[in-house]
């Protein structure tokens, strides 16, 4: 009777773990959007096409990996690559077909039909799950990815950490009953401390103290959801080549969903893409190294370091492709490492198609991965005769699958000016000398030091099994990095040193795991007090005595920071090695180890220091007005899809650059409507402009400063239906109240210096 009791009281327990798995995730998303801004209903209908696509990809998961049974950080990080990439697929597959409104769920039935067919539905078992305490690193990635302790974020970020320590030694439900609970106080904390608004709405406070890479990631996203790779809605009838994948998702879903312009871009991006890396990135350290504190260490190696006096993270500035690739490159990730353990069939179709997404989604992340495969497996080959031809076929298909999706994708149109050239002065010296010469190689150096803190000992130490294809994989990504100090690609060239820092943060997570492996807990403790003085002192150092003020009389200016940083973390190890080396086994592993540990105390210091700062409004006025945004709603709104609209504004028709920046698509971005031509310099990547773009710019120039019959002829042979004037940019001195434009348009909008016009036919 005892055991009958014991069992159902087992099940019922499964049931609700179960049950509270399934929707705490959601109902968090749900809060998280509500709280930035985003309104209930577009929250909720965001959070169950996530859910949708997310179980997707744990279920897909689960079927190609039949030790995925439960809820993990590896089958989340998982589910989200591959359910976000199913979707997107069929999506773009379906994009013109009468299957569209439903082509993004296509694959998630598919795979619920195989799961209910192949396998049994397998509930989280007690018996297995028995700390869940990473979901509390999870959402901690969440809130240092963001970068931020103003406004209340870093309260959030102390009340998780008081959580997961609340819930050590606790069963998974409990756990989960205190996740949820510190969750929901910090978003109440976050509400609570949400800053004043100083322009437009508080929920595109993003917008104007972030980026404007923001209103281009939001306008490809539309043209991606809406017309497809063959019709570019900022430049009418001409095709997308760009690494375009993970903005076609977050079209997809800002479209399936019915939510506002920016809400996807702006808030679940940020969420999704910061989730995902944490995740998988403690995925893979815990398969190399089946230690929990060390998968912890790697994500604070890679979410909490920076560097001065230029911010050096895993992403150059925060907006979609920057951010959300590193998803599918870490996905890869993970199945490089299932093909090299287990040398599974199943894996030379899933890693070629994951590498070939990665190149889509960012091509510097996807360039990175091919590197390390490649290097990698050249190495398997030569070394392991047992399995040279599966390795020769990975090759061989992740050869071709980035060759084709490059020349079927990516190959640059003829008239673009995107391009790498060869350059050796990173820092821009005004002159290369013998001396500058020294100082960079000085600041690279430095900066190697800094950013990739590993032991090599790790690369001799007895570690059963060692891997050593994956140990080469990681270290030729790493060394990677290397190529942004060789070239100049108009800042691209900061993205092959982004993803370079992932591959690094696991080898300094596995590098302090296997340094510290048979180290006491007095040692261990002694090491978390050298790290936490190296941040409070390297904060006040850099804050109060090595901050701007101080440093720029250095001829080299701020960039004397970059000596800096290492040296301080140096000094602070000698010491620490001089005070404690009598309670240390190893004079070398503790000399290893202090150096990792006062680098990374020294980034982190720096990290809290630029996260302290305050946000300022960068963008207003010249990025998104509320008068353009209000006008642009009512585009939105009131015009068919297939209208084509043309504009003046941020336009320059001068041979020579204008004194305001060309580069503007706010239109297509809120409206979502196909433009002749704006944002010309991002849509060729630099001048001189192709001529059939400048001819669209003098087009569309002269219509708003001196309209004629020419010129309106000129409009309807483009089919443009609406003209969206601001009179800002009129040049002719003409007096835009007296309806200059009446004989050829109407005006259907008026808004201060707006006018949306639409043309007679």
């Amino acid at each position: 009777m005892s055991q009958v009791l014991y069992t159902k009281r087992t099940h019922g327990t499964d049931h609700i773990l179960w049950l509270v798995n399934k929707i705490t995730l959601p109902i968090l998303l749900i809060g998280w959007l509500y709280v930035r801004g985003v309104s209930i209903e577009n929250s909720v209908s965001l959070s169950i096409v996530i859910s949708i696509q997310l179980l997707t990809g744990i279920y897909t998961w689960k079927l190609l990996n039949r030790e995925s049974s439960e809820l993990t950080p590896e089958s989340l990080g998982m589910g989200l690559a591959i359910g976000s990439t199913l979707a997107t697929v069929s999506d773009q597959v379906f994009l013109i077909t009468p299957l569209r409104p439903i082509a993004w769920v296509i694959p998630s039935v598919v795979v619920a039909t195989l799961a209910i067919r192949l396998q049994r539905p397998d509930l989280n078992s007690t018996s297995r799950v028995q700390d869940f305490r990473w979901i509390f690193i999870m959402a901690a990635a969440v809130i240092l990815g963001i970068g931020k302790f103003q406004n209340g974020y870093g309260f959030a970020l102390l009340t998780l950490v008081f959580g997961y320590h609340l819930s050590r030694s606790k069963r998974p439900r409990p756990q989960i009953s205190i996740f949820f609970a510190t969750s929901v106080i910090a978003l109440l904390i976050l509400r609570f401390f949400r800053p004043l608004t100083e322009y437009g709405l508080f929920r595109l406070r993003p917008l104007y103290t972030g980026t404007d890479d923001l209103v281009f990631s939001e306008s490809l996203s539309n043209s991606l959801s809406q017309f497809g790779l063959s019709d570019y809605s900022a430049a009418v009838g001409s095709p997308v080549r760009y690494h375009w994948f993970s903005l076609a998702w977050t079209g997809l879903t800002t479209r399936v969903s019915g939510s506002s312009a920016f809400d996807v871009t702006l808030h679940v991006v940020p969420l999704i893409a910061f989730l995902g890396i944490a995740c998988l990135l403690w995925a893979i350290v815990f398969r190399l190294t089946s230690s929990k504190a060390a998968s912890n260490v790697a994500v604070l190696v890679l979410f909490a370091t920076d560097s001065l006096p230029d911010h050096i993270r895993f992403f150059f500035v925060s907006n979609t492709s920057n951010t959300l690739s590193h998803i599918w490159m870490l996905a890869a990730i993970v199945i490089f490492l299932r093909a090299v353990e287990t040398h599974q069939k199943r894996w030379l179709l899933v890693f070629p198609i994951l590498i070939a997404i990665t190149f889509l989604a960012k091509t510097p992340y996807g360039a990175v991965l091919l590197l390390a495969t490649l290097t990698a497996l050249a190495f398997s080959y030569a070394s392991n005769q047992k399995y040279r031809s599966y390795t020769a076929m990975l090759i061989l298909l992740s050869l071709l699958s980035t060759g084709t999706t490059y020349m079927l994708f990516l190959r640059p149109n003829n008239w673009e000016q995107r391009s790498f050239s060869i350059s050796f002065n990173p820092f821009n010296f005004t002159e290369t000398t013998f001396q500058t010469m020294l100082i960079t190689i000085a600041f690279i150096v430095s900066i190697c030091l800094m950013r990739f803190p590993l032991s090599t000992l790790i690369y001799r130490m007895p570690q059963q099994p060692l891997n050593h294809p994956f140990y080469i994989f990681l270290s030729t990504g790493a060394v990677a990095g290397l190529v942004r100090f060789s070239l100049d690609g108009g800042s691209a060239e900061q993205y092959f040193l982004n993803s370079a820092l992932i591959f690094g943060a696991i080898l300094t997570s596995t590098s302090i795991f296997h340094l510290t492996t048979k180290f006491s807990k007095i040692n261990q403790r002694h090491l978390i007090l050298l790290f936490c003085s190296t941040v409070i002192l390297s904060a006040l150092l850099f804050q109060f005595i090595l901050d701007d003020s101080h440093v720029s009389q250095f001829p080299t200016g701020a960039n004397i920071q970059i000596l800096f940083a290492p040296a301080i973390a140096l000094v602070i190890a000698a010491f620490f090695v001089f005070t404690f080396k009598s309670q240390f086994a190893s004079r070398r592993l503790l000399v290893h180890i202090s150096v990792i540990v006062s680098i990374l105390g020294v980034s982190v210091g720096i990290y809290s220091l630029q996260a302290m700062k305050h946000d300022s409004y960068n963008f207003t006025e010249t990025v998104a007005s509320t008068t353009d945004l209000s006008s642009l709603d009512w585009v939105r709104s009131n015009v068919s899809e297939n209208d084509i609209l043309a504009t003046n504004r941020f336009l320059c028709d001068q041979d020579i650059a204008c004194d305001y920046d060309d580069s503007s698509f706010l239109i297509s971005a809120v409206s979502g409507r196909r433009v002749l031509i704006e944002g010309p310099r991002f849509v060729v990547g630099g001048r001189p402009y192709p001529d059939w773009v400048t001819d669209r710019i003098k087009l569309s120039v002269a219509f708003a400063n001196a309209p004629t019959d020419a010129l309106f002829a000129e409009l309807q042979r483009f089919n443009v239906k609406w003209f969206y004037l601001d009179t800002h940019f009129i040049t002719s001195g003409i007096d835009p109240l007296t309806n200059p434009w009446g004989k050829w348009a109407t005006v259907a909008v008026h808004n201060s210096n707006i006018f949306v016009l639409k043309l007679r036919r």
